[in-house]
């Protein structure tokens, strides 16, 4: 889709299926993606800089990382759950436990997330300081993520939770 410049149809593929790749580990593709969008076309589909500040954080590359979450918060209202990963990778690489204690507050007030969401609003509550209350949110992901068979994600929220209990 991409070679042919069918970048909505790209734009599609990105948001659905090949969602999952920063999840997988293949940063490198999603760079890759990135590269070959338009930038005006990535800055009018505001999930698209979620995933790809996700992936530039994922690979240290934290101003590219920094500049996509700024022009999605600049373009939305209130920072949707969905950017949260993106959101508490960049207050830790800053070490900004103002921001970090405002994620969690704002994620702490949404209903129904799903693990992933419920795992870095556990991060975001043990960076700001209640590190009691955030392995519980931590933990309640891991067992989600278990029943649900994401071996990914499992595996990954089960590291970050032996890290928050050593």
């Amino acid at each position: 889709a991409l070679d042919a410049t069918e970048y909505e149809y790209a734009g599609q593929l990105i948001m659905g299926p090949a969602s999952s790749a920063v999840y997988r580990g293949a940063i490198n593709l999603l760079l890759g993606w990135y590269h070959a969008l338009p930038i005006a076309f990535v800055q009018n589909h505001p999930q698209l800089p979620l995933h790809f500040g996700l992936a530039f954080a994922l690979n240290g590359r934290w101003n590219d990382a920094e500049t996509l979450l700024s022009h999605f918060e600049r373009s939305s209202e209130s920072l949707p759950v969905e950017a949260l990963p993106l959101a508490y990778i960049v207050a830790t690489a800053h070490r900004d436990v103002a921001r970090l204690k405002s994620l969690a507050e704002q994620g702490d007030a949404s209903a129904n997330l799903d693990p992933m969401q419920k795992f870095v609003l556990g991060l975001l509550i043990a960076g700001s300081g209640d590190m009691k209350q955030g392995v519980a949110r931590v933990s309640e992901a891991y067992d989600e993520s278990l029943r649900q068979e994401n071996t990914p994600l499992t595996l990954t929220i089960l590291f970050h939770l032996c890290r928050l209990l050593v």
